[in-house]
């Protein structure tokens, strides 16, 4: 399939997902945030990690705030992102949830000189914005996780979060793109190959 063709099915996809998802109320995205808290929590591959990078949940994302003190409370250790350039992002160690500064956007991250980190994860939990039932993933159109998840290679368990609202039928993908091992909504947990 034409890569242009893709490009343009992905745009229109990710305007229609992004205005249902922006829709919901506060009290909507907190409620299915703890929902799919408890469904995350549950997981062997959360009991397993020692150290997860998160991303910081913003504007109608799956809040993950509460997530991360839960982490922090059972002593794992969690990474966040903080975008070096157009091309990479880099996970910094957060030990606690002050000192995050917002990114132009407006998105938490770490400051810089709290060093980014060379280790890997034991589990990766990822955003996005469409996903289907395949497991799927349409990012926000800049490739930080598709590369990053190049880099770091494929072994690594990875889980992303998602409103119901967010699961199409079926997401436009060209040859580069890879499926998730998870996609947890506040409904379902969609797993890879099933």
């Amino acid at each position: 399939m034409d890569s242009e063709y893709i490009r343009t099915q992905k745009k229109a996809l990710r305007r229609k997902i992004l205005e249902i998802r922006d829709a919901q109320t506060r009290e909507d995205i907190a409620l299915r945030s703890m929902k799919i808290e408890e469904r995350l929590t549950e997981l062997l591959e959360w009991k397993k990690a020692e150290k997860i990078f998160f991303f910081y949940g913003y504007s109608s994302e799956v809040m993950t705030e509460d997530m991360m003190s839960h982490a922090l409370s059972e002593g794992k250790r969690i990474f966040l992102p903080r975008v070096i350039s157009l091309e990479k992002m880099s996970f910094f160690e957060v030990k606690e949830l002050k000192g995050l500064l917002p990114d132009k956007h407006g998105i938490l991250e770490p400051p810089e000189s709290w060093g980014a980190t060379s280790e890997l994860p034991d589990l990766l939990i990822i955003p996005g914005v469409a996903f289907d039932h395949s497991c799927y993933r349409m990012g926000y159109g800049r490739g930080y996780y598709d590369r990053f998840i190049s880099s770091i290679g494929q072994d690594i368990p990875n889980v992303a979060l998602a409103f119901e609202l967010q699961i199409v039928d079926s997401v436009p993908r060209g040859e580069y793109d890879l499926p998730v091992d998870r996609i947890i909504t506040e409904k379902e947990i969609y797993t890879k190959h099933c």
